[in-house]
């Protein structure tokens, strides 16, 4: 799909529903997708979270997931983080039972300072809800996202137990910055945007053995919807033998 007319797509999706209240918790009981802000230093953070269904035998995992980039000649489309949500990011981890929470990057990038601040103080909240294991916290996105995602873990790398880039861009500086951080990073051989040798290239020099790169067939770059397969069939696997090794 040609990218203005998905971030049109993606627009109206995302502009269908109001943002209910927040409750004293920040994230709701019911299973489903909701809408929800928190009121940080200077933005009201919107986010979109998926609680999952069923009884947790202890405290849930949780997975950030940053949503990709958008049209910059619209304005920003609230409650866009919701449309990675419900076609990428959670269909994709739903087996491993985790809080999935995917945050609106207001029109900023994340490695904006205000943008930065707003989503660790999200995760702060979040980590302090006895639901939510502060343990087990991973960090995901796809294209912008996918760097976002680089950026976290190799900035706040404490914070997260795993990361997985997707078809994002990356740095030598975040490829060291993440320590020995466990990532796995999904990406299409036939991404037209961000280029996958250059990537792969960048990632066998640092020859770090806490990185895993899977190489994907097939799969344009505005197809993210499709990463959704390898997420579940390759990605939850590996991260429940990460977090398994943490225990």
């Amino acid at each position: 799909m040609p990218w203005q007319l998905f971030c049109t797509a993606a627009a109206l999706a995302a502009s269908s529903l109001a943002a209910p209240p927040v409750s004293a918790d920040l994230l709701p009981t019911e299973p489903g997708v909701h809408r929800l802000q928190l009121e940080t230093d200077g933005l009201e953070l919107r986010f979109s979270a998926e609680i999952p269904a069923g009884e947790a035998s202890g405290p849930r995992p949780l997975v950030l997931a940053l949503h990709y980039g958008f049209d910059r000649s619209r304005p920003f489309p609230p409650y866009y983080g919701q449309v990675f949500l419900e076609r990428v990011a959670a269909p994709g981890l739903r087996e491993l039972g985790a809080y999935v929470v995917a945050p609106d990057s207001h029109g900023m990038g994340w490695n904006d300072p205000q943008i930065e601040s707003s989503v660790l103080a999200l995760l702060d909240r979040l980590v302090a809800d006895p639901r939510v294991d502060s343990d087990r916290v991973i960090v995901t996105g796809y294209s912008m996202g996918g760097a976002g995602a680089w950026y976290f873990a190799a900035e706040h790398t404490d914070r997260f137990v795993a990361a997985v880039p997707m078809a994002g861009r990356l740095r030598g500086e975040w490829i060291q910055g993440v320590g020995s951080l466990p990532v796995h990073i999904l990406h299409s051989r036939r991404d037209e945007l961000i280029d996958h040798d250059a990537a792969r290239a960048l990632v066998d020099a640092a020859d770090k053995e806490t990185i895993t790169f899977t190489t994907l067939s097939g799969i344009t770059h505005f197809e993210s919807p499709r990463y959704a397969e390898p997420l579940a069939e390759v990605i939850v696997p590996w991260l429940r033998r990460t977090l398994a090794s943490k225990d």
